[in-house]
């Protein structure tokens, strides 16, 4: 008799804990999906792509040091943005700056300044 009566205190306590958690069993769900997407998310082909230097900004940071940003104009249209290191110094503009393009392996892709 008594072991009725815990397993059915058992199981009513294990009810209400899923209904009462019942939101946060899918948002965990999909917190722990974004992990594993983001940390696969990794690059799974590279290749050196030339384009032409058109100008470059700082963008102030508040953590360390500030790293430059470079805009480069590709062969087919297109004006990127990539981040180079900190004593990264500017070319002519209109010279030519090879760009590493990392194909990500699922969306995107990343491009980086070749040293």
């Amino acid at each position: 008799m008594r072991k009725d009566a815990a397993r059915k205190l058992s199981r009513q306590l294990t009810s209400e804990a899923l209904r009462g958690n019942l939101l946060a069993i899918p948002f965990g769900l999909l917190i722990i999906a974004g992990l594993i997407f983001w940390t696969t998310n990794v690059a799974v082909s590279r290749h050196i792509i030339e384009g032409r230097y058109v100008r470059w900004t700082v963008h102030q940071s508040d953590k360390g040091q500030s790293l430059p940003r470079v805009f480069i104009d590709l062969p087919d249209g297109r004006t990127l943005a990539v981040v180079a290191w900190p004593d990264w110094r500017p070319p002519e503009a209109g010279s030519a700056v090879r760009i590493e393009e990392q194909s990500l392996r699922w969306y995107g892709k990343r491009y980086s300044l070749v040293r």
